[in-house]
């Protein structure tokens, strides 16, 4: 998708929680939905990087709470103020 160690990371982050990502031609910046009994990530293919990390990170928020393992990377993304550890 995008050679940015961060992005890949996120998106990894992201399907190992099974949560489906779609890139597409859209006129808005995509968004996370849940499909029936599963979670898709759409990301615009016009968005730039940087903003599809926040979108990345903002599904991670919705989807994640506190006591799940995550990457410390990943962690220090979210800023350390998102975990009570």
């Amino acid at each position: 998708m995008n050679a940015d160690p961060d992005f890949t990371l996120l998106v990894r982050t992201l399907e190992n929680c099974g949560v489906e990502i779609r890139t597409e031609k859209c006129e808005g910046e995509g968004g996370l939905v849940r499909m029936q009994d599963r979670h898709v990530l759409f990301l615009s293919v016009y968005s730039p990087t940087e903003r599809k990390k926040e979108m990345c990170l903002d599904a991670i928020r919705k989807l994640m709470h506190p006591r799940m393992h995550v990457a410390p990377r990943i962690r220090k993304l979210l800023g350390e103020e998102e975990w009570d550890e």
